[in-house]
């Protein structure tokens, strides 16, 4: 998969750096242009968006992520799909 820092993703996202990446999507640092705050942004790998159970199993994590509410868990704020990478979810950045 191609870096994308320094993209604007889904027209609100600035990527900023890579955080980590494994098997399955690739955690960007993040600016949310919108909101004027720092999250984290996970870009499902492209070679994966045409395996319907991968992009269900992404969407499965991203509404299962969104339902819990602890003060040790990050909370995601967004999830969807865009033209340069299939999906996205974003969270709340911890520093």
């Amino acid at each position: 998969m191609s870096d994308l820092t320094g993209e604007v993703i889904d027209g609100r996202y600035q990527l900023t750096r890579i955080v980590a990446s494994g098997g399955m999507a690739t955690i960007y640092a993040a600016l949310d242009l919108r909101l004027d705050r720092n999250v984290a942004v996970k870009v499902m790998h492209p070679h994966l968006a045409q395996d319907e159970q991968f992009v269900s199993r992404f969407i499965r994590e991203a509404k299962a992520a969104a339902s819990l509410s602890h003060p040790n868990i990050v909370s995601v704020l967004d999830q969807g799909g865009i033209k340069v990478e299939p999906l996205v979810s974003s969270s709340s950045w911890i520093s």
